[in-house]
């Protein structure tokens, strides 16, 4: 015998992107632009937020409390909060901080 391999070589296999659907399609074009979402979640709280992460079970927003001072000025306190998506009743973009 020959040292020579004989058998085809096969092509390599190339895998899929994974390309989001439904709800995710929607979460990771507001993700990708640094948007905003309202939830609404099933306790009955209203959220606006900007997205900042999301896997197959939460999302996390940073959310942001403004108060106006006597002299006009806004400060606000940043946090960041996740949020369980089976705890979400609803979610939509909206623009902006509203």
């Amino acid at each position: 015998m020959s040292g020579t391999n004989n058998h085809a070589s096969k092509p390599a296999t190339e895998k899929k992107l994974f390309s989001p659907k439904g709800h995710d399609n929607i979460l990771s074009r507001v993700q990708d632009a640094k948007g905003f979402l309202r939830i609404n979640t099933t306790s009955g709280s209203v959220l606006d937020g900007r997205l900042v992460a999301r896997d197959r079970y939460t999302i996390t927003l940073e959310l942001t409390e403004t108060t106006h001072g006597s002299n006009g000025e806004s400060a606000g306190e940043v946090w960041r909060e996740t949020f369980y998506k089976h705890a979400i009743e609803s979610f939509r973009e909206v623009s902006g901080r509203n």
